[in-house]
């Protein structure tokens, strides 16, 4: 069983710019891409987070505040390229909360 100490990383995601939830339209697969923008980051930052490694999700809404969203673990080591202007990487995870 996890518990908190077994967080490695952290990841503010955002929406529309703060305004909609990030990663809800998935469905329910419990496989997905986080994307990574070129504003902040290069490629190789996506793979930063091991396989294993449980990265927390969080956003921060304008009138609502932070929320913890996800709770995810990496699944390969590959980068995706996205081909999006703004977020041209992808890593794929696995949905663990």
């Amino acid at each position: 069983m996890y518990s908190y100490r077994d967080i490695q990383w952290v990841r503010n995601v955002k929406r529309n710019d703060g305004n909609q939830l990030a990663y809800y339209d998935q469905g329910t697969d419990d496989l997905f891409y986080i994307h990574w923008s070129k504003k902040y980051v290069d490629e190789s930052e996506a793979l930063k987070p091991q396989i294993g490694d449980l990265v927390l999700l969080f956003q921060n809404f304008k009138n609502e505040g932070i929320q913890f969203t996800h709770l995810v673990t990496p699944i390969d080591n590959k980068v995706k390229k996205n081909g999006t202007i703004g977020h041209p990487w992808g890593r794929k995870v696995k949905l663990l909360a």
